[in-house]
């Protein structure tokens, strides 16, 4: 059977590896996009005119407790397309990370599965255990930016209040008690003015 670095890594199929070093500390691997057209993000329509190659550094999950970093050689197009507003254009590459990314796709699931679990401190400190730089403020926002889908309506609902300023600033989170489901499920942070407001809501 012949295994390449697409094997242990299926989410760098479509690039090129250029270059693998590793050290004791990192491994940092090199690949370039070798498809020869992309589409504009814009208008979608594709061109194989290149204006320029850039190059970008993403991480990605850890071997064995060793970081990895991806140095990603890309490049710039020209549209051509006479009515696009976008003249150039970057190369996007959705299967590795999103736009304007530092993080690969598998990297950034595995830190919200860990945010999810844990929270911010608590998490922050596993990632530092398994070699993966994230702070308490990026799994909180990692959190924040999770689309959760559509939730069914709550039969058990619990009220849990607090106060910030006494008699100024309350804060009210609604929670799902449903014995059916796996815990406590939050439902929505409101932020009050005055704790009767609940009542209301």
């Amino acid at each position: 059977m012949h295994l390449t670095l697409t094997t242990f890594m299926p989410h760098l199929r479509g690039l090129h590896v250029d270059r693998l070093d590793v050290r004791d500390e990192r491994i940092s691997i090199t690949v370039t996009t070798v498809r020869r057209a992309a589409a504009c993000p814009l208008c979608r329509r594709r061109s194989t005119s290149v204006h320029s190659h850039y190059a970008r550094q993403v991480a990605d999950l850890p071997w064995s407790g060793v970081v990895v970093a991806l140095q990603v050689r890309t490049r710039k197009f020209f549209c051509r397309n006479m009515t696009c507003e976008r003249k150039i254009f970057c190369e996007r590459l959705p299967d590795l990370v999103a736009v304007y990314g530092r993080r690969t796709h598998h990297l950034q699931a595995w830190l919200r599965r860990i945010g999810f679990a844990l929270g911010g401190q608590p998490g922050a400190r596993l990632a530092g255990a398994q070699s993966i730089a994230a702070g308490r403020t990026t799994l909180l926002r990692t959190i924040r930016s999770t689309e959760l889908g559509p939730l069914p309506t709550p039969r058990v609902l619990g009220v849990d209040d607090w106060s910030w300023r006494c008699g100024r600033t309350y804060g009210t989170l609604l929670t799902d008690h449903d014995s059916e489901t796996r815990g406590q499920r939050a439902l929505s942070p409101l932020f009050l003015r005055l704790p009767y407001t609940v009542v209301r809501y």
